[in-house]
């Protein structure tokens, strides 16, 4: 299933069993570099319901994990990387 949500967002993924549902998506951030962007990305995965979206054109140079609302967002260090870009953001819920 691919749903559209808006600007960069993709929902590829949508898993249901007794326990609930789990929402996975997709999303070209583009940057996470101005302040308060990453507060701001996880308002919009609360909008859209999503537990798990993997992140593209993130440009965060650092590994780590940070919280931001009921979001946790990682990173994997660039340097450890081959080729591409390792970031995400999933719920703390």
């Amino acid at each position: 299933m691919n749903t559209y949500l808006g600007p960069g967002f993709i929902l590829w993924y949508e898993l249901s069993n007794e326990k609930g549902t789990m929402r996975f998506g997709t999303w070209n951030i583009r940057s996470l570099h101005r302040v308060g962007s990453l507060t701001t990305a996880a308002r919009e995965l609360a909008r859209n319901q999503l537990d798990l979206v993997g992140a593209q054109e993130v440009r965060w140079d650092k590994g780590g994990t940070v919280r931001a609302r009921d979001y946790k967002f990682f990173s994997m260090e660039k340097e450890k990387i081959i080729n591409g870009e390792l970031d995400f953001l999933y719920t703390t819920e």
